[in-house]
């Protein structure tokens, strides 16, 4: 057995407890999600959510404005289009969804998909003459094009037909000129989300020409079933669109009205009602893929156009047949390769293996390259040789970007694209040897001996008592499972081994039983009875992921065992923090950071609390000028406006501002924001920590700490509350950025001349604001409210219950409909009720009450200072921040007075 470092992610215990109170979900499941890249609250409910409204607008790729003015004009004149697409299963479905999705608009369309064999990878130059040949005046590709320079300018200079490019693939510096590039990944793109399929960017083309041509039926919510199977097959990571339109769409193609799916679905079998990722990826995948793996994929294409089921199954019962032959040849080429390596041991000890001949089927070297990765666990390229030229599939291992590793080499070849795990490319192959001495040298660089050791990745170490299901509930949440959101990988140390025993087909499996503490589970291991035999031990290690184990009617609690070894007296020898950089988290913060003294402010807005405590200290009145300004906002200093407001990815965009080497001011509404913030831009590498300072974490001289920072480091980026902010010496702020709308003018105002920004950035949204004016009504109670508590306190003075909690009340009052308020909210309402001599009140650990015989005149809420007072303040900043919502000239919001 090949030896694995076992490795826990670190643990961010701020971060975690911000998510585990804001989402009300365990501990353990907020660090699952912060494991996955999700580090501020509206992220985490946008993936637990999974709302399709919530997926950014096509208009927001570049290019897509000018593809759909084509497109409409080409349909309108019954233009012939014509779909260029790729022959793996990404591209497949790409080119059906936007064939189909077109003739459902009236366009005459047709397809065209490379052979693998005979013409390979890319677009060609001959296939767009022939094109022209036949009348087709618009060429589009789907998850192919974005290198095509030289064969988009000869087409070009040629007068062939305009074209049209969609793809995803990492972009070269130079784009083809194409009458319009469309990917999400072009440095000069503002679409938030960078990881959609080749199938995705063909949706949100579909999506963005329907808008334009007044359909208003949602077509492109048909074909999730296609971009769902597409996008799995791809293994582009399942977050952000790809998880919601993936999620979605496993619901859409179980219950598929594709003939062609359903088809394939029958010849998978595969039961739709446990329809899983899994089931896409292993069952149905391999299928589509397999006609284009040994030659012509237009049968696949075929089969997904197809609207005759029974055709649908003739051509499902050649894609078996097709996918058998494939695993036979995709066996023979694994044999040879392993030969290779055994008669020349030198190649497998390089660090990249580089393996080519002139037997070998380039439709499954990439499969063959994948098993090589899994048993040697080195970076591998498999080149089918023909004659003087090669075609290569790279498979690599995390730590070693392919993409970079062969646009590093590219003097060695003709043509390469592709990602950070896998890729393609074609070379002479008198290159082969120097190449193989190049990309070695590469990785020479940029592996180091450990990063050559398989790991074993958890996400935290718990305890079997910390396994039940509740738990199982909420790790449900998080389905479905795959690239970049893999199945929870729990560890648990030195439990003790009951029992096991192999099981199933000549014991391949194991069969155990353990126990720590008072808790005794059963778990599965499959394929690990080799490991029985290092398991003299009763103290082990293990691996698992929590599951529910159906059987005869009955659930039971049970482990799916990855990995298990003997555990060790004291710390684990493997047991470690990875040490790379993108784990650095805010826990590990310089020493001027910690928890705020009272956590609770955490979570509630600057504004909110500093109105509250006035409402605490005071006895004699208020100051009633303190609800309007009380200053003008500085006409001296003008600025430029970037307006992003309701931009569906506040994240994204304030990253990009981020990225600059511009001093930054960022203000948000409640301090949790900044901290969550702070993870955010430094766990995904925008700033280096030593560059950003979240000010409500701070303690002691707040400018002191930050103008003599322990880290060296020039601060760049403020994360702040409007209240807390605190500038270094010197600091002149380039850009501001509410990332909140203030709740008051004054602090806006105040922001503006303190920071003098030359730039304001607005990336506020409707749904912050509605939170917002939430807070603001549950601060300033109505009379409803009031009432219904007053009744809730004399009916629990009869019952001569004079104690209660904040959260007791609020709960009680939700269920009589007055919902939507905070526990802060008791509190308020108490202290109006004690001014207007209603009762008298203490609080310690909760509330105690009394309350006075009821005066026999009607009283008036207004005639509290409390009560006039606060509901001054919200009439006043729900007006504003409604203003700040939908104005049209900036002057509005600089003479609101």
């Amino acid at each position: 057995m090949k030896r694995k470092i076992w490795r826990v992610k670190k643990i961010d215990p701020l971060l975690k407890s911000i998510l585990s109170e804001k989402l009300g979900v365990s501990p353990i499941v907020a660090q699952l999600l912060i494991n996955r890249g999700i580090y501020t609250v509206d992220a985490a409910r946008n993936f637990l959510s999974t709302d399709l409204n919530a997926v950014s607008r096509p208009e927001l790729l570049k290019d897509i404005d000018k593809a759909v003015k084509r497109i409409c004009t080409a349909l309108e004149k019954q233009e012939k289009i014509l779909i260029y697409g790729d022959y793996d299963a990404d591209g497949i479905t790409a080119t059906a969804l936007l064939v189909n999705f077109l003739r459902r608009l009236g366009g005459t369309v047709n397809y065209f998909v490379p052979h693998r064999i005979n013409e390979g990878y890319g677009l060609h130059l001959c296939a767009l003459d022939r094109a022209k040949e036949t009348g087709h005046t618009l060429v589009i590709t789907v998850d192919c094009g974005i290198s095509a320079f030289d064969t988009v300018k000869k087409n070009l200079e040629s007068n062939g037909p305009d074209i049209i490019i969609t793809d995803h693939h990492e972009p070269p510096e130079v784009l083809p000129p194409a009458l319009a590039v469309i990917n999400p990944k072009r440095p000069d793109c503002d679409y938030p989300f960078k990881e959609l399929a080749g199938v995705g960017v063909a949706m949100k083309l579909g999506q963005a020409v329907e808008k334009a041509t007044g359909d208003t039926s949602d077509l492109w919510k048909d074909f999730l079933d296609l971009v769902c199977l597409g996008t799995v097959a791809d293994v582009v990571p399942l977050k952000g669109e790809n998880r919601t339109l993936v999620k979605i769409g496993l619901r859409a193609l179980a219950n598929t009205t594709n003939v062609g799916l359903q088809a394939l679905l029958n010849a998978s079998s595969i039961k739709t009602d446990q329809l899983d990722t899994r089931q896409v990826a292993f069952a149905m995948v391999p299928r589509l893929n397999a006609a284009g793996r040994l030659g012509d994929a237009c049968l696949a294409v075929d089969l997904l156009l197809s609207d005759d089921y029974e055709e649908a199954l003739e051509i499902t019962s050649q894609l078996n047949s097709s996918n058998q032959r494939r695993q036979k040849v995709g066996s023979m080429v694994l044999a040879e390769a392993m030969g290779i390596l055994e008669s020349r041991p030198e190649l497998a000890e390089k660090k990249v293996v580089v393996l080519g001949s002139e037997t070998w089927h380039p439709g499954v070297i990439g499969i063959v390259a994948s098993r090589i990765v899994e048993k040697f666990y080195r970076p591998t390229l498999l080149i089918a040789l023909d004659g003087d030229t090669g075609k290569g599939s790279a498979r690599s291992i995390p730590g070693f970007h392919m993409y970079k590793a062969l646009e590093h080499c590219k003097d060695k070849l003709s043509a390469h694209g592709g990602h950070a795990l896998a890729a393609g490319f074609s070379l002479p192959v008198d290159n082969l040897e120097a190449f193989r001495e190049a990309i070695n040298n590469y990785a020479d660089t940029v592996l180091t001996p450990e990063s050559m050791i398989p790991d074993i990745e958890l996400d935290a170490l718990i305890s079997l008592s910390d396994i039940n299901a509740e738990l199982i509930e909420q790790l449900d949440k998080l389905w479905p499972y795959g690239q970049g959101n893999p199945y929870p990988l729990f560890g648990c140390h030195e439990v003790s081994l009951l029992n096991y025993r192999g099981v199933g087909k000549e014991g391949a499996h194991l069969k155990m039983m353990v126990k720590e503490g008072q808790v005794t589970l059963d778990g599965i291991g499959f394929n690990l009875s080799a490991y029985a035999e290092t398991l003299a031990t009763r103290d082990v290690d293990l691996a698992f992921i929590p599951a529910v184990n159906q059987w005869n009617g009955r659930k039971t609690l049970q482990l799916e065992v990855k990995e298990i070894q003997p555990a060790v007296t004291g710390i684990h020898p493997y047991l470690q923090a990875r040490e790379e950089e993108n784990d650095c988290v805010s826990c590990a913060q310089p020493e001027q950071y910690k928890y705020m003294d009272n956590q609770k402010e955490l979570f509630l807005p600057g504004f909110i609390n500093k109105q509250l405590a006035k409402c605490t200290v005071s006895e004699t009145g208020f100051n009633y000028s303190d609800i309007t300004v009380s200053a003008l906002p500085p006409s001296e200093h003008p600025f430029e406006l970037d307006d992003r407001r309701n931009f569906p990815h506040g994240e994204e965009m304030l990253a990009r501002v981020c990225t600059k080497q511009e001093n930054t001011v960022v203000i948000v509404n409640c301090p949790y924001q900044s901290i969550e913030l702070f993870s955010f831009l430094t766990r995904e590498r925008v700033i280096a920590a030593n560059k950003v300072v979240a000010n409500p974490l701070l303690y002691g001289s707040a400018r002191d700490i930050i103008n003599n920072s322990s880290s060296g480091g020039q601060v760049r980026v403020l994360l702040s509350t409007a209240d807390l902010l605190c500038l270094p010496e010197g600091f002149c702020a380039d850009n501001l950025v509410l990332y909140n709308l203030p709740y008051h003018p004054q602090e806006f105002y105040t922001l503006l001349s303190e920071c003098k920004p030359a730039r304001v950035c607005l990336l506020y949204n409707r749904k912050e604001n509605e939170l917002a004016e939430g807070y603001l009504h549950s601060m300033a109670p109505e009379r409803e409210f009031m009432a219904g508590f007053y009744n809730y306190l004399r009916a629990a003075s009869q019952a001569y219950q004079t104690g209660f909690s904040a959260a007791d009340a609020i709960s009680a009052l939700s269920a009589k409909g007055l919902s939507g308020m905070h526990p802060f909210s008791i509190g308020v309402a108490l202290k109006v009720f004690k001014e207007l001599n209603l009762l008298n009140y203490q609080e310690n650990d909760g509330f105690r009450f009394e309350l006075y015989t009821a005066p026999k005149e009607k009283l008036r809420l207004e005639d509290s200072p409390t009560y006039s007072y606060l509901q001054g303040v919200k009439r006043y900043c729900i007006k504003w921040r409604r203003l700040g919502m939908d104005f049209e000239d900036i002057s509005d919001l600089l003479e609101f007075v």
